[in-house]
């Protein structure tokens, strides 16, 4: 596959930023490289990367870094093995503080605000195994939410990388608002999608669930002038498909600060969101999840019948929610 062009990096003493100012650098604790930061990086496997890693754990275009008038942010870019700061997954973009630790697939790099200061490494510190492996395992009854940016592919054709992180980054932010009022816990970002969860189900969380997917689908309402601008220019539509289930979950820590749900219910509703485009419905829900209304469910749900899931013994029937 012939790889994207890399975003232009503009040196940052190259723009008038009303005065000298100093660039800031990422500095790999393996083995000290140091990487000059300009205004957009993109790091990556790829030779056309602006911070070029040749590891196998790292993604062709794995993140970016990008400055802004408050200071430099990381985006992961739906990467095979994320990225981290200071142990925690970036699920959204993450504002990044001198001396923070950026984990790019398995290697750690220092970001450093001033360029060709020294650095301070990190002490090393003895492997604990429990920290390799899924811990503190609770199972646990949910209903579970997955949301997906319908038209993605065509997005990112339409839009360079500067462009697509910019514009994601506040549906990002209303998505973490949108999930958070209703209660839910979001899981991760991935990518063009978004999965979140509430624990111990009943008809009035399930409710909140709904309302939750209802703001998803609508179109963001935090852009700015210049990105509502953006998307006219270009024929875009910022609106998201929404699959929802309820089932039993584990729920633990597969390494530091990075806690996540794992089971069949969560690849259901995976499949489930895969329907929305099929049955030409935005959001589209199981039967185990309609049936908190207990009998009242028509008056909220239309039954699309049964349907083939991946990794499903039997048929799933999955209900279409009105449009209201």
């Amino acid at each position: 596959m012939e790889a994207k062009p890399a975003i232009p990096l503009l040196n940052g003493r190259d723009r008038d930023y009303g005065g000298d100012r100093e660039m800031a650098e990422l500095v790999s604790v393996e083995d000290g490289t140091r990487w000059e930061l300009g205004d957009a990086c993109v790091i990556g496997r790829t030779a056309s990367a602006d911070v070029q890693i040749a590891n196998r754990k790292v993604s062709r275009e794995h993140a970016m870094i990008r400055r802004s008038a408050d200071g430099f942010s990381l985006y992961d870019l739906d990467s095979a093995n994320g990225s981290q700061v200071n142990g925690v997954a970036v699920r959204q973009p993450v504002r990044l503080q001198d001396g923070d630790i950026v984990r790019i697939g398995a290697l750690d790099l220092i970001f450093a605000e001033s360029s060709g200061s020294p650095v301070k490494m990190p002490e090393e510190e003895e492997e604990d195994e429990t920290m390799a492996t899924l811990f503190q395992v609770e199972e646990v009854r949910m209903a579970v939410l997955v949301a997906d940016l319908k038209g993605y592919t065509g997005l990112s054709e339409k839009l360079s990388e500067a462009e697509l992180a910019d514009l994601l980054a506040p549906w990002y932010r209303e998505c973490e608002e949108i999930i958070e009022r209703a209660g839910g816990e979001l899981d991760k970002f991935i990518g063009d999608g978004v999965f979140a969860y509430w624990r111990n189900p009943d008809l009035s969380v399930c409710q909140r669930v709904v309302e939750a997917a209802r703001g998803l689908r609508a179109s963001p309402t935090n852009l700015s002038p210049e990105q509502e601008q953006l998307i006219e220019s270009r024929g875009i539509e910022l609106q998201c498909g929404v699959g929802l289930h309820s089932g039993r979950a584990a729920v633990g820590a597969m390494s530091r600060g990075n806690q996540t749900a794992l089971g069949g219910a969560i690849n259901i509703a995976f499949r489930i969101e895969g329907l929305t485009r099929k049955l030409g419905s935005s959001i589209v829900a199981s039967k185990a999840f309609v049936s908190y209304w207990e009998g009242d469910e028509d008056a909220l749900f239309a039954s699309c019948g049964e349907h083939e899931l991946k990794g499903c013994s039997l048929p799933v029937e999955v209900f279409a929610l009105a449009e209201t």
